[in-house]
């Protein structure tokens, strides 16, 4: 491969903590440094985009093994831990992905409401990692860490989507069974469903213009 087409290729490591009381109300935002002038920003309106790995784990509040981590709504005392996984959504627009869900046991072109239940929207499911604790005098199985791997070529498996560059990348989550219509997930404590902060999330996204 040559320097020019080296050049296109762009890789980020993106780290943050959810905060207790946080500005930004559940999202998490990092901004993307705009395009070196070899990054052929004037050629290109689109990037093909693949997130490679998500460790969302505890580090702070959840530094002990057994605390499992739990999921709510923000504005609730809610508690849900997502056995079926989290969806991580960004703000990249594209047509080539996106996600459908709901809760009722029929997923067609329409949900309750009447909208379609398809939307589009980069971004994957992060997948809970399961073991068993003891709570309430029982053992229940909770999840541990969420994550999610793909270290496939971007070339064959990226998305395409809007360069992101020179603009803020938002990244939420919200519980896969609902697509992306439902709330906001946020970390709280697993017995009271209070918002707590430290529980780590990275992110690796690897961009490259085409």
């Amino acid at each position: 491969m040559s320097i020019e087409e080296q050049s296109r290729y762009f890789c980020y490591n993106l780290s943050a903590e959810f905060q207790a009381t946080p500005t930004n109300n559940g999202t998490l935002k990092f901004y993307i440094p705009p395009l070196r002038s070899n990054g052929f920003s004037d050629h290109y309106k689109q990037a093909l985009v693949k997130i490679k790995s998500v460790q969302i784990a505890g580090s702070t509040t959840n530094a002990d093994g057994i605390i499992p981590i739990a999921w709510g709504n923000i504005g609730t005392t809610d508690i849900d831990y997502c056995l079926g996984g989290l969806n991580l959504l960004t703000n990249l627009g594209t047509g080539n992905s996106g996600f459908i869900g709901a809760k009722s046991q029929t997923i067609d072109d329409n949900d309750a409401d009447g909208v379609a239940n398809f939307r589009n929207r980069y971004g994957v499911l992060v997948k809970p990692q399961l073991d068993s604790v003891i709570e309430a005098g029982a053992q229940k199985v909770r999840p541990m860490a969420f994550t999610f791997e793909d270290f496939s070529d971007i070339d064959s498996c990226g998305i395409l989507c809007g360069l992101p560059f020179g603009q803020f990348l938002d990244i939420t989550f919200q519980e896969a069974k609902q697509g992306i219509d439902g709330n906001i997930q946020v970390p709280v404590n697993f017995k009271t469903g209070a918002r707590i902060g430290g529980v780590g999330v990275s992110v690796t996204i690897e961009f490259k213009l085409i």
